[in-house]
């Protein structure tokens, strides 16, 4: 009887055990599915579930960092990164976590791995150099580095110096104000931005007009002409201002546009 009762023990927890054993195999491959079609969150979740109740390595722990990341949950990424027991010698660790650090913006943390780093090729780490310039807005000083990479073959490389080449174009706000002080709405013009342009000139020229028409048909002892005189000032003062702002909006365009850029790029290398 004690026999019998033991054989049925065993039988059920070996169905047990390999129902969890499918469960879990399941499970990974739902994962995959989830983070394969850009669903982030769940993907997050479940891999939380798996990290938990399953045997795992250190890419099914990688791949519940990245989701996080992926939804942009990044100080919760990093802080999973840092709580996971996970070979940080491995390229496949290494390369996480210094996009983890990119995502928060922990740019010299980030610098000190990439540099400390033997994953990483020199080129790849120029391609890092430049990135990390661009992304804190040094630009011009990420467009100097890439030219000084005079001899490559990397294709990500050739492709940063010529996005750098050719989309960093920027306007000077200086330039542009000084411009609309010599002839309103020629600083719009400058910083590519038209239809203000006109309308700036049109209203300055009208109320300068309608001063200059009233003081010659009235006088100065007229309220009237120092009226549109001060409507001019101000449309005029305000052209400069606008100027210079459309100057640097047109910058910052240009900026966000390099950076996407470049962004795609670093996406497509690491």
């Amino acid at each position: 009887m004690n026999y019998k009762l033991t054989l049925f023990l065993l039988i059920i927890l070996t169905k047990v055990y390999a129902q969890d054993i499918y469960d879990c195999k399941n499970s990974k491959k739902y994962a995959e599915h989830l983070l394969g079609t850009a669903q982030y969150k769940l993907a997050a979740q479940e891999y939380e579930r798996i990290v938990f109740s399953c045997p795992v390595n250190d890419s099914l722990k990688i791949n519940l960092v990245k989701s996080y990341r992926l939804n942009e949950d990044n100080a919760l990424a990093l802080q999973k990164l840092k709580a996971l027991n996970l070979n940080h010698e491995s390229s496949l660790v290494e390369n996480e976590h210094l996009r983890v650090l990119l995502a928060n913006a922990h740019w010299e943390e980030a610098s000190a791995l990439w540099t400390a780093s033997k994953n990483y090729t020199s080129e790849d780490k120029d391609i890092l150099k430049i990135s990390k310039l661009v992304f804190t807005d040094k630009i011009p000083a990420a467009k100097v580095l890439s030219k000084s990479i005079l001899e490559t073959n990397n294709e990500y490389v050739l492709k940063l110096q010529d996005v750098l080449d050719t989309k960093s174009k920027r306007k000077k706000p200086g330039v542009a104000g000084l411009l609309s002080a010599i002839i309103p709405g020629a600083g719009r013009f400058y910083a590519k931005d038209p239809k203000d342009a006109i309308v700036s000139l049109i209203f300055t020229s009208t109320m300068a007009f309608q001063a200059y028409r009233n003081f010659n048909k009235r006088g100065f002892n007229d309220i009237r002409p120092y009226i549109y005189g001060g409507v001019a000032t101000g449309f005029y003062l305000g052209n400069i201002y606008g100027s210079v702002q459309s100057a640097k909006q047109y910058n910052k365009k240009y900026d966000d546009t390099i950076k996407h850029e470049v962004s795609t790029i670093f996406n497509a290398k690491f």
